[in-house]
């Protein structure tokens, strides 16, 4: 009896068009099962944030009982509360910031920007705290009034502070809480196209920019949008005085402006925020003539 051997060593393994079918039956599993897997997944998660919010309401009532909290028209920050020991930590899975809210009935509410404003990655901002956001956010809520939208950036300024000093709401902040290890790697080669100097140049200007200190001001745009900035006076006191900067946010970005002034180690503050103010499309001007920091 003769064996054919060669037939069986064409009969082994797969066949191409075997192996696309169990990759097509593959792919159309994932296409059914995974959609089902993330809405489980989201479910939980949503679960989860409502519970931890929960939890914070309770001790938010408790807090306001204990007058570690005042009772009046403002809701202070969670984040804010939440450094400072008043609250336990606690933080969306998806990102979405936490707030609180006074109610009609003067109830308090703890939000969530996601789950309940339908606000991807909290407020633009990644979903993470970042410098000068309580006091963007006081000043958001401010402009809500559409009357002072087209008015002047001192005029609106001077009615959100009243008899308040600018100083004492805008924050001092460490440049280094944007200015991230990560983010300087990224910008690196940026900066040095941008200002034709070498990369070890550049990222020896911004180790050396990261380590100042800072105020945090408002800038209120003509069509009521806020650009947040870091102002290089130690002390930031008057509304009218627009500080040069280097450093902007706008609309959930950080934005650099590589100005150094034929300095070449070193970045010099641009005075550009009046010229922005008017910008009909502000967006479009601070990604062609800045650099965004991702």
């Amino acid at each position: 009896m003769i064996i054919n051997t060669n037939s069986r060593k064409k009969n082994k393994g797969f066949t191409l068009v075997e192996l696309i079918v169990v990759i097509v039956i593959i792919l159309v599993l994932a296409a059914v099962l995974v959609p089902s897997v993330l809405r489980y997944v989201a479910k939980a998660q949503e679960a989860k944030c409502k519970s931890g919010r929960d939890t914070l309401a309770t001790e938010y009532s408790l807090a306001i009982a204990d007058e570690k909290i005042p009772w009046d028209e403002n809701t202070p920050n969670i984040a804010d509360l939440q450094s400072k020991g008043i609250l336990p930590k606690f933080s969306c899975p998806y990102g979405g910031e936490i707030y609180a809210r006074k109610n009609a009935d003067g109830t308090i509410s703890i939000r969530c920007k996601y789950h309940d404003d339908g606000v991807t990655g909290g407020s633009g901002t990644g979903g993470h705290n970042f410098p000068g956001q309580s006091l963007m956010e006081q000043l958001s809520k401010f402009m809500e009034d559409n009357s002072l939208v087209g008015k002047d950036n001192k005029y609106i300024l001077d009615k959100f502070y009243g008899d308040k000093k600018p100083g004492d709401i805008a924050t001092e902040e460490k440049v280094s809480d944007v200015l991230t290890d990560e983010k300087i790697d990224d910008l690196i080669p940026k900066i040095a196209k941008a200002g034709n100097i070498s990369e070890d140049t550049a990222k020896k200007a911004l180790e050396k920019y990261k380590t100042g200190k800072y105020t945090v001001a408002p800038f209120v745009c003509s069509d009521g949008k806020i650009i947040m900035y870091y102002a290089q006076d130690e002390k930031w006191e008057s509304s009218q005085k627009h500080s040069s900067t280097n450093l902007l946010y706008y609309e959930g970005s950080w934005y650099f402006v590589p100005n150094m002034n034929g300095l070449k180690d070193s970045f010099t503050g641009s005075f550009i925020l009046p010229q922005l103010r008017q910008e009909k499309d502000l967006e479009n001007k601070l990604n062609t003539d800045y650099i965004k920091i991702s």
